[in-house]
């Protein structure tokens, strides 16, 4: 026979990569804690299938042997575990057998001593089948030998049979299997007898000897049938419960020390960071020493450098800090300053943790920083739930790193806030700090980014709906509620019943712990005021359609919106002559849609006769004009409604030629409108009545037409002598008044001018002839249409204006179209409110398209139409088109310079002559790219010629064509252009006098050299002031009043279009400068216009006006709301002047009660200062008194206060307060008055009204009374005392003023004592004295809202800091006793009326919310003393959610994982759930038993079984 050869020794064991069992970093989501139960992939069975298992003897091999080697040993000793060879199927997988490690080593001693032996058949023979294995075992069967060959038998290695329980073998008892004996044959279980046969095998006998031969049914019903059976049954299962858990403690006392600290070498610590990383390495090996150094953020980064798994990592630092805990604890430092040291490690330890997360943050875009940050997020969260942070530290962290972070680092803020949102979000301390953050971020990313941010903003909306849906407490917000709610409205569905709901409960909340705001949030605005609001929110360009959409969705009543918008269009507090073509084009579009408009221009009509309107005479007669032109006006209604209303009286109609209507004017003679009739499309019957009532007013109709015939002769006169054949005669025909004329005779003027410039036109529509001598004096010229703009400007009839123009763009003539353009932009508003504004600019720039191929050089029209469309931009031609045109001027003229430009240019330029302009040009054209150099020395050149010109006398057009080279000189480099031109007319200015100036000045402006923004600025570094300035003076007198000789000036009326947009854009400087120029016609259009710019300007109010503006100012103002008393306002004039505050008087009213305040002693007054702050104070009481249960002049009412100042606004508001104190009840009542009388003492019904009128004095700039907040809190403490303090706790007496008597009763009875024993039962259950001091509490409760904002300001800032910290403490306190006292609390479930019980759930509700808002404002110390204070009232779950943080009550993400039993105890009920922690069961690292000696203890641990798969 053949020997088996030496056994070889055994290899050295197979190691794991370090992360063989991380998962993976990758998946969308991980496990933080390992599941309970699972075996260690290295410990996982690996079996073949026993078919495949070539049939042999089953013999011992020692060691590790290769395939084709075996062993034996006489011994029988059990196996060792080794390496087999797979099976065919699967060759390269080593297969793992478990075997003692005693037997491994004995065995290796065996086979190192002997030599092989041959093989012997003396083993034992195999065990039989077990019933959990059913697969057979089969025996090897001798090979036999073949006859006709000899082979070498060769045994193939086979595991012998070991004497060690299966692992598989069920366990009933603590390290023994169930059934299971060594097999030697001889066991009595293997004796086969009658008794084993029969009766099978006892290891002890049952006593007494039963068969079971039946079911368990009959004995177990009749041992649970009667009481005591569910008793016994709950024994049963809690003695199996109790006898589980004794045998899953580890009983014997720990010996566990934390791991010393060794210094180690760098190798060495790098050696010992990879087996920690590795998990085969037993902890018990690396818990013998831990390295010295690795502490805070670097053993954080040495754990991700090595990939270090999840759990070892956790142990490590468990290791780590408890050393340094016991460090701490070895200083011998008293347990109050230990405690302290504690404290401040774990914020460090907590710090580093969080820069660590940080740091790898930052590393965004880096190689790997996506399983770098997935880990880092991984072990803080761990880290985080294992309790081995400061978790308020790190919630505030996360909270202040998500309200800073970027755009770009927003989404990984948003997951690291999911991730801790239940802790974040479940105290008020950060939730509502956390739902302000995520509506912030919500808004910025839906306003500022792009369509990229689609995800994002979802995500963040749904992280607000989910957190409406689980914590919409945490919205409780009543200062920003007006500015959340359109976005906590989008956020949730309205068609589900629990979000419409929960909305409808937030805004109720809000709205009632609102302060300073409710009213303006709650107040409901009148459709009237909703239409005024939006028509005064038009700005050009005007949608007509989409307004009168608009204003129908606002108010359903066309007659209403009819009404309100007539009223809006002829207010005397409205300037622009826009609104007048915009209500006439809604008229019509309504006369279209059916509506009845002619009842409502006549009831406007009838209120206006009655003086019931404040409308302004001149714009109702234009807006007569128009609807009548229109066919819009009931003219017939009208005449009708005339006589039978009465006719004006005899003699009071007429013509007056001299004066303009007063826009104030208000009187009978102006009551009709027969002279403002447009009757060109009325019938005969129509006028013939007109006629015969002006007849019976004593009116000459002959007068009318003289007038009219006059003015036709004078036009007709002056458009001669403009014409190009005109000779030089003087005008023997006066200029008639045009603005004065009645509108009847101003709308036939402009038919008839109209008119005449269509035959002029009708010469150049191609296909028309005319003869060529006639072709110049029927074409109109620049000077006639000139003229003819300044007749409508003069007529206000900007209708008639627009078609001139239309008509007139037909013209070849580029200078005239150039006065069309220039036309538009200066009336660009009103053309846009006619709807002709965008007809006219696009066919100007058609025509300009036409031309520029033809016409190459177009300056004016170029000009113009770059200063057009700079205001107004279109697609073509663009703005960059038109600059490099106008810059570029006439191509065919740069062929005249060669090269670029240098100083011999220079010099022929300055020697150049009439062709200056022409040299000028073609330099510019010659130099594609300016430099700074070539600039200065052009500007030097051209300012020069253009200071020259003074010398030649008055030649415009050479100064205009000046200009406009400097215009096209500053488009190449604006910025060095523009500071240029302003150190040069800084210079310049001083020395100019009042005749050449005003024509530099007009020429640079009006050709776009600068604006007058930059002209001030000019003005300002002459440093001169503007009065001692002629030449600016004369300007902005040309500009305001304008020269009929200067019509055709093309530059000055740019400059009045300039003027105009500065106007604008600064009227506070342009009083100040109309102030300086002495100009006081508070009558003129513009001064109107500029007074309305400055009661709608906010800013005005913000710093002091100068004296003469200020007074200028007054005038207007008192003009306008028809006070004048010569600047004075007393007692006598105040009450008319608030008594004419209406929906659009309101902003002039405010300001001129501004200036009252802040026109100081230089203003001449009848009374003192003191005499007319009590004059303001009476009349605004008695206003509030009279609007009181009216909510529409609520914001009126605060403008007029913010108006007066803050010392007449603080007595009101002092004065409400003081008699909010005297309407308090007394408590507790005195028992010699009646309780209802003693409760409520004076005006105790005026005590809500006392609250309504604090809601409207007390606004956000006012200051409370002194004291008032610590009487209120006195209050308060009176009221708690009167309900029974029977429940105060110890905390509570020490408080002052918080002792009081006890009452006894229940809380239903306290709250439902009938007040006065000849109090009915109909009063009901709550009583008349139980309700009233229910209302009582709920206006001092919103008192208390109002002086929130007072209240937390004293605890920040202040005289007196401490002292406002005080009253926040014991306002809070009192609060809180209140709110838990049992009168409160409790009353509504012992009261038997479901609207009782509603009653005083709301109360008891606002006291939570009102508390609620405070906290969320005061510091940290206030809370500490506010929850010691109440720390017997914390058991409150409403108390804790504003008081309580996660440190002091516990994590709820980090509770015990798993769903355990429930816990009843008799007479209690259900006492808790029993659930098991997550440390309960330990990873042991790499999965053999007893590896470490890890304290359980230490960290509250128990060891928990794992069972098998």
């Amino acid at each position: 026979m053949t020997s088996n050869p030496p056994a070889e020794s055994r290899p050295p064991s197979l190691r794991c990569p370090p992360d063989l069992h991380r998962p993976s970093l990758d998946r969308a989501g991980s496990d933080i804690f390992p599941p309970i139960g699972r075996r260690p992939p290295g410990l996982q069975r690996q079996n073949t299938e026993s078919g495949q298992d070539r049939p042999a003897k089953r013999r011992k091999v020692e060691g590790d042997v290769q395939p084709n080697q075996a062993s034996t040993s006489s011994n029988g000793s059990t196996v060792t575990a080794i390496i087999n060879a797979t099976t065919p199927t699967d060759t390269k997988g080593p297969q793992l057998r478990l075997v003692a490690p005693a037997a491994l080593q004995l065995e290796f001693r065996t086979l190192q001593d002997k030599k092989s032996e041959p093989l012997v058949d003396q083993e034992p023979p195999d065990f039989p089948g077990r019933p959990w294995n059913p697969s057979q075992q089969f025996k090897a069967a001798d090979g036999s030998q073949p006859s006709h060959r000899s082979r070498v038998y060769v045994p193939v290695p086979t595991t012998p049979d070991s004497l060690d329980p299966p692992g598989s073998a069920p366990r009933f008892v603590p390290k023994r299997a169930a059934g299971f004996f060594p097999w030697t044959g001889k066991h009595p279980e293997d004796v086969l007898n009658d008794t084993n046969v029969k009766q099978g095998y006892f290891d002890k006998p049952p006593n007494p000897t039963e068969k079971e031969l039946n079911t368990a049914r009959v004995p177990l019903y009749n041992a649970f049938k009667h009481k005591s059976g569910v008793d016994s049954l709950s024994t049963l299962f809690s003695l199996i419960l109790d006898k589980k858990n004794q045998q899953s403690l580890i009983n014997p006392h720990t010996t566990f020390k934390p791991p010393p600290r060794v210094t180690l070498t760098e190798a060495k610590r790098k050696s010992w960071i990879a087996d920690l990383a590795n998990a085969d390495v037993p902890l018990r090996k690396l818990s013998r020493t831990i390295p010295q150094g690795i502490r805070g953020q670097l053993l954080l980064d040495q754990c991700l450098q090595n990939v270090v798994p999840m759990s070892r990592a956790i142990w490590f630092a468990k290791c780590v800090c408890a050393n340094e805990i016991r460090t701490l604890k070895r200083k011998g430092t008293t347990p109050a300053l230990a405690m302290g040291a504690e404290g401040k490690w774990l914020r460090e330890w907590t710090i580093n943790v969080e820069q660590f997360l940080e740091a790898h943050l930052a590393q965004i875009g880096s190689i790997g920083w996506r399983s770098n940050i997935q880990y880092a997020v991984r072990i803080t969260t761990r880290l985080y739930m294992e309790n081995l942070l400061d978790r308020d530290h790190c919630l505030d962290w996360i909270l202040r790193s998500f309200a800073t972070s970027p755009l770009d680092q927003l989404p990984f803020w948003l997951m690291i806030t999911h991730i801790f949102r239940q802790d974040m979000s479940y105290y008020r301390r950060r939730g509502k700090r956390f739902a302000e953050t995520l509506i912030e971020k919500y808004e910025l990313v839906r306003t500022t980014a792009g369509q990229a941010a689609v995800p994002l903003t979802q995500r963040l909306h749904h992280a607000i709906r989910g957190l409406l849906l689980t914590r919409p407490r945490n919205f409780l917000m009543p200062d920003k509620w007006p500015e959340i709610y359109p976005i906590i409205r989008t956020c949730l569905d309205g068609k589900v019943q629990q979000e419409r709901q929960i909305l409808d409960e937030l805004n109720r909340i809000n709205e009632r712990a609102m302060g300073f705001n409710k009213r303006q949030f709650s107040a409901k605005r009148s459709p009237v005021q909703a239409i005024v609001e939006v028509l005064d929110s038009l700005h050009a360009p005007f949608d007509v359609a989409k307004l009168a959409e608009t204003l129908t969705t606002v108010c359903l009543d066309a007659d209403v919106v009819i009404f309100s918008c007539l009223e809006w269009a002829c207010t005397r507090f409205q300037s622009s002559n826009a609104r007048i073509y915009l209500f006439a084009r809604l008229i019509r579009r309504w006369q279209r849609a059916g509506h009845d408009t002619d009842t409502v221009i006549l009831n406007y009509l009838s209120a206006y006769r009655e003086g019931k309107t404040m409308t302004d005479v001149q714009c109702l007669s234009h807006l007569i004009a128009q609807l009548s032109r229109s066919n819009s006006f009931p003219t017939a209604k009208y005449l009708q409604w005339l006589m039978v209303r009465g006719l004006p009286k005899k003699g009071t109609v007429r013509l007056d030629t001299t004066t303009i209507p007063d826009a104030g004017m208000s009187s009978s003679d102006s009551s009709h409108f027969l002279l403002d009739l447009s009757l060109q499309n009325a019938g005969e019957h129509v006028l013939n009545l007109r006629n015969s009532l002006l007849e019976r007013c004593g009116f000459d109709l002959s007068s009318e037409r003289d007038l009219y015939n006059h003015c036709i002769q004078y036009i007709g006169q002056e458009l001669s002598q403009l014409g190009p054949s005109s000779r030089s005669e003087t005008s023997s025909i006066a200029e008639p008044a045009l603005a004065a004329l009645p509108w009847s005779i101003k709308s036939r003027i402009s038919l008839w001018l109209r008119s005449r410039v269509v035959q002029t036109a009708m010469h150049d529509v191609p296909g028309i002839s005319s003869p060529l001598s006639m072709l110049s004096t029927l074409r109109l010229n620049c000077e006639q249409f000139s003229f003819i703009r300044y007749v409508l400007e003069c007529m206000n009839d900007q209708a008639v204006l627009a078609d001139v123009i239309g008509i007139l763009c037909s013209s070849q003539d580029d200078d005239l179209v150039a006065s069309l353009v220039a036309t538009i932009q200066y009336h660009a508003e009103p053309f846009m409110a006619i709807g002709a504004f965008e007809v006219l600019h696009k066919r100007a720039c058609q025509i300009y398209m036409t031309w520029r191929t033809t016409k190459p050089a177009m300056t004016l029209l170029t000009n113009a139409l770059l200063e057009l469309c700079t205001a107004f931009p279109v697609k073509t031609p663009t703005l960059k088109f038109l600059q490099q045109n106008f810059v570029r001027g006439d191509r065919g003229r740069a062929v005249a310079a060669c090269s670029p430009y240098s100083d011999g240019i220079a010099e022929s330029l300055q020697q150049a002559g009439a062709t200056f302009v022409e040299d000028f040009e073609a330099i510019l054209q010659s130099e594609p790219n300016m430099t700074e150099q070539t600039m200065n020395g052009l500007f030097s050149v051209l300012v020069d010629r253009i200071e020259k010109q003074q010398n030649f006398g008055d030649d415009s057009p050479t100064m205009f064509s000046f200009c406009l080279l400097l215009s096209r000189l500053r488009l190449c480099r604006k910025a060095q252009a523009d500071q240029l031109i302003q150190q040069w007319l800084g210079k310049l200015a001083p020395f100019l006098d009042g005749d050449f100036g005003p024509v530099i000045f007009q020429n640079l402006i009006g050709a776009g050299c600068l604006n007058f923004v930059g002209f001030f600025e000019a003005i300002n570094i002459s440093k001169l002031a503007l009065s001692k300035l002629p030449s600016a003076t004369a300007l902005l007198r040309y500009v305001t009043s304008p020269d009929k000789g200067l019509l055709g000036n093309a530059a000055l009326y740019h400059t009045r279009t300039q003027w105009s947009n500065y106007c604008h854009q600064e009227p506070r400087r342009v009083l100040e400068v109309l102030c300086q120029l002495g100009k006081e016609n508070v009558q003129n259009p513009s001064e109107t216009r500029l007074v309305y710019l400055l009661a709608n300007d906010r800013t005005l109010t913000s710093s002091a006006l100068p004296e003469p503006a200020a007074k200028r100012l007054v005038q207007a103002l008192d003009h306008l709301l028809s006070c004048d008393r010569g600047g004075n306002i007393d007692s006598a004039n105040l009450r008319p002047l608030l008594d004419s505050v209406n929906i659009f008087s309101h902003r002039y009213v405010r300001l001129r009660l501004w200036l009252i305040s802040h026109l100081g002693a230089e203003h001449t007054v009848p009374v003192d200062q003191g005499q007319l702050v009590e004059a303001l104070t009476d009349a605004l009481e008695q206003m509030l008194h009279e609007a009181d249960g009216a909510q529409n002049d609520d914001s009126r009412i605060a403008q007029l206060l913010e108006a007066v100042g803050p010392e007449v606004a603080n007595r009101l508001r002092h004065k409400v307060e003081h008699e909010f104190l005297e309407a308090l009840p007394r408590f507790p009542p005195s028992k010699t008055t009646s309780p209802l009388s003693a409760m409520f003492p004076g005006d105790v019904h005026h005590l809500s009204s006392i609250v309504n009128r604090a809601f409207r004095v007390c606004t956000k700039d006012t200051n409370p009374m002194p004291g008032f907040a610590g009487q209120l809190i006195d209050r308060l403490s009176q009221f708690f005392k009167s309900q029974g303090n029977n429940v105060a706790t110890p905390n509570s007496a020490a408080i002052p003023g918080l002792s009081g008597h006890s009452v006894n009763g229940s809380p239903a009875q306290m709250m439902s004592v009938t007040s006065s024993p000849h109090a009915s039962s109909s009063d009901g259950v709550g009583g008349a004295n139980g309700w009233a001091i229910l209302s009582c509490l709920d206006h001092m409760l919103q008192m208390v809202c109002l002086q929130r904002l007072a209240v937390i300001s004293a605890g920040r800032s202040g005289a007196n800091i401490k002292q406002g910290q005080t009253e926040q403490v014991q306002l809070l306190v009192r609060l809180g006793l209140i709110f838990t006292h049992p009168t409160i609390s409790s009353a509504s479930k012992h009261l038997s009326n479901k609207q009782e019980q509603e009653k005083v759930k709301n109360v008891h509700d606002f006291i939570l919310d009102v508390l609620a808002t405070i906290v969320d404002e005061v510091g940290d110390e206030v809370k500490m003393m506010c929850g010691k204070l109440l720390k017997d009232k914390l058991h409150d779950a409403r108390l804790k959610y504003l008081f309580g943080s996660v440190n002091t009550t516990g994590s709820l993400q980090a509770q015990d994982m798993g769903h355990g039993l429930q816990m009843f105890k008799e007479g209690k009920g259900m006492i808790g759930e029993w659930r098991p922690r997550v440390w309960e069961v330990l990873d042991n690292g790499s999965g053999k038993e007893n590896e470490t000696s890890l304290g359980l203890g230490l960290f509250t641990a128990r060891r928990g079984r794992a069972t098998e798969d």
